[in-house]
C-alpha cells in the first residue's frame, strides 16, 4: 500500500551504508558520505556547485 510518504535516510557515512539504502528504496539520504554539517550559506554553495536541484 502507497501511503505517499518519502523517507529521508540518515546514517549514510560511507558508501557501501548509501548504496545499501539505495537498494533498499531510499529516495533522499543524509550524512558525513555526502558532507559534514555546514551553516545554511556553505549549503546553498555546496549545492551550487555539485548542481544540486533544491527540493522544497
Amino acid at each position: 500500500m502507497d501511503m505517499g510518504l518519502e523517507v529521508i535516510a540518515g546514517g549514510g557515512e560511507e558508501k557501501h551504508q548509501a548504496d545499501h539504502l539505495i537498494a533498499l528504496g531510499c529516495e533522499y539520504l543524509q550524512g558525513y558520505n555526502f558532507s559534514r554539517p555546514l551553516p545554511g550559506n556553505e549549503v546553498v554553495k555546496l549545492l551550487k556547485e555539485q548542481q544540486i536541484k533544491l527540493i522544497r
